[in-house]
């Protein structure tokens, strides 16, 4: 009988000590998705055993080394904006701003308010995006919230929310991830049909996609 207690335990990766923590779930295949550097989690279907689940996550060695240097590489004094990675300076001042390369934080502000002022931006930045959007379909409204692991959602009520943090990503990754979820207005999944709506009104939305995968850690993570 598989166990169905979530579980944790250490592996040996490359030299480096990593938590994995298996977590069973409804899926119907594995998931792996590194939380921190030093942590692994790990979606697991009812009908796998553990073993299994650990030669998973060892036959993903490459990419787990990979995305763990990256995370590394990203010192916390630097924070994206629109894309752009800007050095932290704090300051004793009333609100973030820009200064070049730079981005002033007053000394006041807590990772909360930060946090705060990614969601505004975002806000913004997302509504002005989707003034430009001409689409086959309307939503019920679009709304910026705190969302841990997804850059946006649509419901099946046609409610579209977007990641706060999107604000870190580029304009143009912005937009495809607007259009992406309006398609769900019409298609309700990752079908050929959807995918085909998308490159549609986003024709270079592959290359947007891909730096989200390369970014995902920052955009969780980052704050």
């Amino acid at each position: 009988m598989l166990p169905l207690k979530n579980s944790i335990e250490t592996l040996n990766i490359n030299g480096y000590k990593i938590s994995v923590i298996y977590i069973f779930s409804t899926r119907k295949s594995l998931l792996l998705t590194l939380k921190n550097e030093d942590t692994i989690e790990v979606k697991v279907p009812r009908f796998i055993s553990i073993k299994r689940a650990r030669e998973f996550v060892l036959e993903k060695k490459a990419w787990i080394i990979k995305k763990r240097e990256k995370i590394i590489k990203i010192p916390e004094n630097q924070l994206y904006f629109l894309g752009h990675l800007y050095q932290i300076l704090k300051s004793d001042c009333e609100n973030i701003h820009f200064h070049g390369e730079n981005i002033i934080i007053p000394i006041s502000y807590s990772v909360d308010k930060i946090s705060n002022w990614y969601k505004n931006q975002s806000s913004l930045v997302v509504n002005e995006l989707y003034q430009e959007i001409i689409f086959e379909k309307q939503p019920q409204l679009i709304k910026v919230k705190k969302q841990k692991k997804r850059y946006g959602s649509c419901t099946s009520k046609g409610n579209i929310y977007i990641n706060s943090h999107i604000s870190m990503c580029p304009k143009p990754v912005i937009t495809y991830i607007l259009y992406h979820e309006l398609c769900h207005l019409i298609h309700m999944n990752h079908s050929k049909d959807f995918y085909y709506l998308l490159k549609k009104y986003c024709p270079d939305y592959k290359k947007h996609k891909e730096w989200l995968k390369n970014h995902s850690l920052l955009l969780n993570d980052n704050i």
